[in-house]
């Protein structure tokens, strides 16, 4: 039985959104940073899958690979890292890691073979109980493609060959931005899917799952009663989809994770109103975003309880005023009317605050290890616009992308859960669970 009281944060700083070529541009350039030459890992246990990957990835892909598996590599070396079994080691890593740097055919994903490989080389190296026991690891999201006609074989009731249009609607690719977060030391990665798109993901509408469920143009072509059925799964399962954002881990935590926007928009908080049946409370809160701060008032969590972020974004609008965190642990100080209040920064109106010494308390790092050589990726001479505090106070500044984003693991100084756990036996079985399911069975649906 695996019961955690503490919990540590290795967060991987690592920019992920599209920088600026100079100050003078409006626009950021067409393309994200590049992947770079693959990094040298340590692991043998990818000996077998080495031809495969290096037949089937993309140059792109197999780089990014192989730096998210050599910079935790790294992060495990540490002998600041509590060994401890009973602190849950939380390593982040932002939204959109696993991206490719240039527009292809559908634009600016990796396909549905190259996801599943990925996949299949993380498990294989992070599955080795000695070194990744009492691990969880949010790697990211990887944007990814897929035929629409492989996402509506989910629907057997539909016959395409009675339903031409049906065809045609098929042909289209349907873009995912999906978190890949998985427990260390088990065979088991879970893919769990973003719900809501923004101008961040840069995806485009007629690309996005949904957009069949709102497509008049498409869907009017099927007949009424195939239409209504595309309809009514779809709904089916943006909800079922919703429900994974809250899971178990371990034998005594509840956890949710959400990308980005579905954090914006409280997702975590619709779904555990349908699962406090199930879970008696949320004991932790994981976002991993390209630009989004923590949202107090749709946490799920409660008074003296945690959520750990970890952002992507290089450049920030002037109208998000300081301070600005790329990784961040906050705590709940009070809850009122299911309102949280937290040790933030900012308040609630994204307007500069003064450093709460609660807020310095709880965020002690114990180390930062600079990333260089092969694990870090190449920034050029291109630049983003970002807060610097100088004689100036606090300002908006155009800089290069290593100045204001230095690529770096950052090391947290463990915390313990302050909040009442719920002991291993008072949670439900892991076999019984009927609304969301643990890691290790998170449904698989595009895969």
């Amino acid at each position: 039985m695996t019961l955690y009281n503490k919990f540590q944060l290795i967060a991987y700083h690592v920019p992920t959104d599209r920088p600026f070529k100079t100050k003078d541009d409006q626009l950021p350039q067409e393309n994200r940073l590049p992947a770079g030459k693959p990094c040298p890992i340590e692991s043998d246990r990818l000996k077998d899958l080495e031809q495969e990957l290096a037949n089937e990835l993309s140059a792109d892909a197999l780089s990014r690979l192989k730096r998210m598996i050599a910079v935790v590599e790294k992060a495990s070396a540490s002998p600041l890292i509590d060994p401890t079994a009973n602190t849950l080691k939380i390593f982040m890593a932002p939204e959109f890691y696993f991206r490719p740097e240039a527009k292809g055919n559908a634009s600016w994903s990796y396909t549905q073979a190259e996801k599943g490989l990925i996949e299949q080389a993380l498990k294989k190296v992070f599955s080795d109980e000695k070194k990744y026991a009492s691990w969880l690891l949010v790697l990211g999201t990887i944007v990814w493609n897929q035929k629409a006609s492989d996402f509506l074989k989910q629907l057997p009731q539909l016959d395409n060959a009675q339903d031409p249009a049906l065809a045609k609607i098929g042909d289209a690719p349907l873009l995912w931005n999906a978190a890949l977060v998985m427990e260390g030391g088990t065979n088991t990665l879970a893919s769990l899917n973003k719900k809501l798109y923004s101008g961040a993901d840069d995806i485009e509408p007629e690309f996005q799952p949904n957009a069949m469920a709102k497509d008049k143009t498409k869907l009017d072509q099927l007949e009424k009663k195939n239409a209504m059925k595309v309809r009514d799964y779809l709904q089916t399962f943006k909800n079922e989809r919703q429900l994974e954002s809250i899971f178990p881990v371990g034998d005594n935590l509840t956890v949710s994770l959400e990308i980005c926007a579905d954090h914006a928009s409280g997702m975590a908080n619709l779904a555990y109103k349908k699962l406090k049946k199930k879970y008696p409370q949320v004991d932790l809160q994981l976002v991993t975003a390209c630009s989004v701060r923590v949202q107090q008032d749709v946490l799920v969590i409660g008074k003296d309880q945690f959520v750990l972020r970890m952002d992507g974004a290089g450049t920030l609008t002037p109208e998000w005023p300081g301070p600005w965190d790329q990784s961040e642990i906050q705590k709940v100080l009070s809850k009122v009317n299911e309102k949280c209040v937290t040790s933030a920064r900012y308040d609630r109106d994204n307007l500069a605050a003064q450093k709460s010494q609660v807020w310095k308390d709880i965020n002690v790092v114990e180390d930062e290890i600079l990333l260089d050589g092969a694990l870090k990726l190449d920034t050029g001479n291109l630049v983003v616009r970002r807060l610097k505090e100088d004689n100036q106070g606090l300002h908006h500044a155009w800089m290069s992308v290593d100045e204001a984003f230095p690529q770096k693991l950052v090391i947290y100084q463990p915390r313990d859960f302050e909040h009442g756990l719920v002991k291993g036996d008072e949670l439900p079985p892991q076999g019984v669970q009927q609304d969301a399911a643990p890691l290790n069975a998170a449904p698989q649906v595009n895969n």
